[in-house]
């Protein structure tokens, strides 16, 4: 405070006491405590407010969504049989993986592989 004070030449115009209140440890902080807790007190009650409606919005969705029916699975195309998309739904080996992810070119979107 002394610092901005000084600048606008306004703490030399001032009597000792006074000078001595604004340059202590105690008159900014009580300065700013109530406005500063009044933010606070806002910024809480608005995120309260909105998790609330985050809430409401949630149970007004309902269930969650019922997965269709397995139909028939398309199997990628390829040479080798082991780049093929189990039709049982049995997951693939990791090698298996990246050979499909190799052959649909979706790798192209991460980079070279």
């Amino acid at each position: 405070m002394q610092h901005l004070l000084a600048q606008a030449h306004a703490l030399s115009s001032l009597p000792a006491a006074s000078q001595r209140v604004l340059t202590g440890r105690e008159f900014f902080p009580a300065l700013i405590s109530a406005p500063f807790h009044h933010g606070l007190v806002v910024v809480f009650v608005a995120a309260a407010s909105l998790a609330t409606v985050a809430a409401f919005a949630s149970l007004l969705r309902g269930g969650r969504p019922v997965p269709p029916e397995p139909g028939p699975q398309q199997v990628a195309e390829g040479p080798a049989d082991d780049t093929k998309v189990p039709a049982d739904g049995t997951s693939l080996t990791r090698l298996q993986f990246l050979r499909v992810l190799m052959r649909s070119g979706a790798y192209a979107a991460f980079g070279t592989v």
